[in-house]
């Protein structure tokens, strides 16, 4: 009896463990049915023939299906795009059993391409596989790819040189373009430091912009798209120089941070010329008509004897209030011009006028009035490169709309109309004239001092007044 009982309460105790067992199993099971029906990677099950035994829910999605037993009626072998895919892997997991990181296409429900890596073990007859979904990462290395290819083609084949470098200015790619610029020969060396291929002043001005640029990286917000534009003097590889107008701009990591430097370069040594060129032809003629002037100058002289020099006079004393004014080369220069010619509208004025020792009638005055109209009327059809005759027109012309001859106010009227208007003003009133005599240099002073910001630019009268107060400025005698 007791061995019956003991064999009956052993026999209860195996049943047990085995509902355990069987539980226990049933839970494992689940959870890996769980893990594998919700991991990302496409995992399945098929035999050698290619029959669907199992799809995670990844992999439904890949192919575009609802259910199992839609993706169970078509197989696998069929999702393949190409047979050859096929056999290559059925070849490799028959000879070694598995399979990792195998490319292939596949198609979809909807017979779409898609691409994947494929890692799979062949056991018992039975494939068990993984799939990574790799077609966006496909799309996107070709779509990069063709884009390289591109800008290789572009680069390659641009007049410009395209090139890159690291941060110590050493040369990291130079599209072809370069043997033109410098007249490299087939076989010669191409990538070197920037120092090897510019002159030494253009190398220390890179340097300095360098310095300029980094130190802008430590300015909050700064720009990340900055760009500049150098001249660079470049030396070809037989020894002789020329011109290159370079834009350059950061190359940058992820952060932001500067990793190199990108240029393009575009050869400008014939516009170079070309502008010595055009400098020395508009010296010439610079030259040619100051000359001109002068011997217009010298015209209207003979004709009012009067008031010979006094061109001259007012031109160096214009001249000088431009000069201390800081005003630009190319705008003293016109003014100097200007000045001597400012009075040749009197070549229409009857010579018996200029020189009537009395006082002139309202008729005679109007002739004389006419006088800047009269040598606009001479010099507007010349073409001149520099507005004298528009100074010519304007140099009686007042700041309160008095002058004459169309009685504009301050803004209207060039500025060196209103410097050559206080030189006029002052050398007149210092100088004989055949109705007055001359007065002092003090009372031509006072005049335009008590007018200033009334009649005359109050800036340009400062200045006359310290040239002659303080700095000593004399008007030359006539006849030197």
């Amino acid at each position: 009896m007791e061995d019956e009982r003991r064999t009956r309460e052993q026999l209860l105790n195996e049943v047990s463990e085995l509902r355990q067992f069987v539980s226990e199993l049933r839970k494992s099971e689940k959870r890996y049915r769980d893990l594998m029906d919700n991991a990302l990677v496409g995992v399945f099950l098929s035999n050698i023939e290619g029959d669907v035994l199992y799809y995670n829910d990844a992999c439904l999605r890949m192919f575009g299906f609802e259910t199992m037993e839609e993706a169970a009626s078509g197989g696998v072998s069929v999702r393949y795009r190409n047979q050859r895919d096929r056999n290559t892997v059925l070849e490799i997991l028959e000879q070694t059993g598995k399979l990792t990181g195998f490319e292939v296409e596949f198609v979809t429900k909807k017979e779409e391409p898609i691409v994947v890596l494929l890692s799979a073990t062949l056991e018992s007859g039975v494939i068990t596989g993984m799939m990574i979904d790799i077609t966006e990462r496909k799309q996107a290395d070709e779509a990069l790819r063709k884009s390289e290819s591109l800008y290789r083609l572009l680069a390659e084949n641009a007049s410009d040189v395209i090139w890159t470098m690291d941060m110590n200015l050493n040369y990291t790619y130079v599209s072809p373009s370069i043997a033109r610029l410098r007249g490299i020969t087939e076989g010669q060396p191409v990538h070197q430091s920037l120092k090897d291929v510019v002159s030494p002043r253009s190398y220390e001005m890179v340097l300095g912009i360098l310095r300029e640029e980094l130190a802008r990286e430590t300015i909050e917000q700064a720009d990340m798209f900055r760009s500049r534009v150098l001249e660079m003097e470049h030396i070809r590889n037989d020894g002789s120089t020329g011109w290159a107008e370079v834009k350059v701009s950061f190359l940058r990591d992820a952060s932001g941070r500067p990793t190199g430097i990108l240029g393009v370069t575009r050869d400008i040594t014939h516009r170079k010329e070309a502008d010595r060129e055009l400098k020395w032809a508009m010296e010439k003629m610079r030259k040619n008509l100051a000359g001109t002037i002068q011997a217009v100058s010298l015209i209207i002289e003979t004709r009012d004897p009067y008031t010979a020099g006094h061109q001259r006079k007012v031109s160096n004393l214009a001249r000088t209030i431009a000069e201390e004014m800081g005003l630009p080369k190319d705008m003293i220069d016109t003014i100097r011009m200007a000045g001597v010619i400012h009075d040749i509208g009197k070549m229409s004025v009857p010579s018996e006028i200029l020189s009537k020792p009395g006082t002139l009638t309202n008729v005679e005055m109007s002739f004389i009035k006419a006088h800047p109209q009269s040598g606009y009327d001479i010099l507007k059809d010349v073409q001149l490169p520099y507005p004298l005759a528009e100074i010519v027109l304007q140099h009686h012309e007042r700041l309160d709309g008095s002058g004459y001859p169309q009685g504009l106010k301050g803004g209207e009227t060039l500025l060196g109309a209103k410097i050559i208007a206080i030189a006029d003003v002052v050398e007149a009133i210092s100088s004989h004239r055949p109705y007055r005599p001359a007065k002092s240099i003090d009372a031509a002073l006072e005049e335009i001092e008590k007018n200033k910001g009334i009649l005359y630019d109050e800036k340009a009268v400062e200045v006359c007044l310290e040239l002659f107060r303080d700095k000593g400025f004399v008007f030359e005698p006539t006849g030197s």
